[in-house]
């Protein structure tokens, strides 16, 4: 019955709507995981977010299938990003639904309880946090471990994709649960300084989410890209005879949509390691270069 909640015709114009069925979903999964299998709770949180939404998501790939064989039909092609915008948007909505709920359920639940819940994201945000950046330049060394590893996940998340429709949701919603154990992390830190509980959230989840915007919005653009490339690559696989001219406009917007995912990682890699200078003007010149493909595009 939730899974149905949403409507992917509706959803496109209704973020709002979005946000909102994430953040139920993030509860229920939540609750489930922990009194089930608590022994697993951090890993099953995921599964079942992405169980959740699987539904949504597979229809709203078919929807962009349809939509795609459709313009190129009637010669009403806009460039690529023009056409799944509103795609992004929706992972947009969805990845800040579960990253606030999360966020809410580790800052304000018993220690006993969240340290079961998230004992997986816990490690990875420590793991993460012992990570050695420079101040003063690029660290090349640093920024291609990153880079390495992002775009292994970056593939599997194609994969999955490909494979299950929608099995990119799983690894976002592990992403956006590891996103709010450290912006929970921060809050707790306030809270004990001596900061009143909903004042320190409405202070620290900014301020916190903030911290890591310029690297983050890169790396989880990329992780967008990557399941939109897979979903759309799956369907028309589905719906398309192998060879057509339908079809292989779908396997090279799937292509274009995986090389801007790495692309993003790579900048995301080099902000995250550069100094304040350049990882300012990289992030920059990424959004300048999001804002001219999704208006300026010419294909």
């Amino acid at each position: 019955m939730l899974e149905s909640i949403l409507n992917p015709k509706e959803a496109r114009n209704n973020m709002l709507e979005v946000f909102v069925v994430s953040i139920i979903f993030t509860i229920v999964s939540a609750i489930f995981s922990y009194y089930l299998f608590p022994k697993y709770s951090s890993v099953l949180i995921c599964a079942f977010i992405t169980v959740l939404f699987a539904p949504f998501f597979q229809r709203m790939f078919s929807a962009e299938e349809a939509k795609e064989e459709f313009a190129a039909s009637h010669g009403t092609d806009k460039n690529l990003f023009q056409r799944h915008a509103h795609v992004l948007k929706i992972y947009s909505a969805y990845f800040l639904g579960v990253i606030v709920m999360a966020s809410l359920i580790f800052a304000f639940l018993p220690v006993s309880t969240k340290t079961v819940l998230f004992d997986m994201q816990i490690s990875e945000v420590e793991r993460l946090s012992g990570m050695s950046v420079t101040g003063n330049a690029v660290n090349f060394g640093v920024a291609s471990g990153i880079f390495a590893n992002n775009v292994v996940v970056l593939m599997f998340a194609f994969i999955l994709s490909f494979l299950f429709g929608t099995g990119a949701i799983f690894i976002l919603s592990w992403n956006a649960s590891v996103i709010a154990v450290y912006v929970g992390g921060y809050v707790n830190s306030l809270i004990a300084r001596g900061m009143v509980p909903g004042l320190a959230y409405v202070y620290g989840m900014p301020y916190a989410l903030l911290s890591i915007t310029m690297h983050g919005i890169p790396e989880i653009f990329g992780y967008f890209f990557a399941g939109m490339a897979g979903g759309i690559l799956s369907v028309g696989i589905i719906h398309e005879k192998i060879g057509s001219r339908q079809m292989r406009k779908v396997f090279f917007d799937s292509l274009i949509l995986l090389g801007f995912g790495v692309f993003s990682l790579f900048v995301g890699a080099f902000i995250e390691t550069g100094s304040m200078l350049l990882s300012s003007v990289g992030f920059v010149a990424y959004l300048v270069f999001l804002t001219g493909l999704c208006y300026y595009g010419k294909y």
